[in-house]
């Protein structure tokens, strides 16, 4: 549950930020859940760092962090529930991808479109089966979006 600095030419790595374990606010599972960074992705001159949590993943609980080459960091986006990738679409916005919005019944993954300043969110599916990752096409805009389960990549159109 960290995120580390590795220098290539030498190979040594520096500590930027361990993510603390936060109290579960259910009565199911362990009292403290692990922070699960799951991705992290280049922005503004920050990383963006996804966390799904740990069991039982409360719904809402998930978060995207925004962290400095300092260690310091925020909460740049929360409300989500299984956080498994961020993806900049432009300074003032950004895609969120979760792997489930219910895991312990089998839901669906959610893609989302945040703009800011706010934020504001724009669901743009919410049928996806265990997504993992996604990419953009810089021609077109679409999203290509892996899934764990099928082993299969869908493109999500973007107008």
């Amino acid at each position: 549950n960290t995120v580390q600095e590795v220098n290539l030419a030498t190979g040594e790595s520096r500590l930027v930020i361990t993510f603390a374990s936060r109290p579960n606010p259910t009565p199911v599972g362990p009292p403290q859940l692990e922070a699960v960074p799951s991705g992290i992705r280049a922005f503004a001159g920050r990383l963006l760092v996804p966390q799904l949590t740990g069991f039982p993943f409360p719904p809402g609980f998930a978060q995207v962090l925004s962290v400095g080459t300092t260690g310091d960091s925020y909460t740049f986006i929360d409300g989500l529930t299984m956080a498994i990738d961020v993806l900049p679409r432009t300074l003032t916005s950004l895609y969120t991808l979760e792997f489930s919005t219910d895991p312990l019944n089998g839901g669906p993954g959610r893609l989302q479109l945040f703009t800011f300043p706010g934020p504001t969110s724009q669901v743009l599916a919410t049928d996806l089966i265990t997504p993992a990752g996604m990419a953009r096409d810089e021609v077109t805009g679409d999203l290509f979006v892996t899934s764990f389960a099928t082993g299969t990549i869908v493109r999500v159109p973007i107008l």
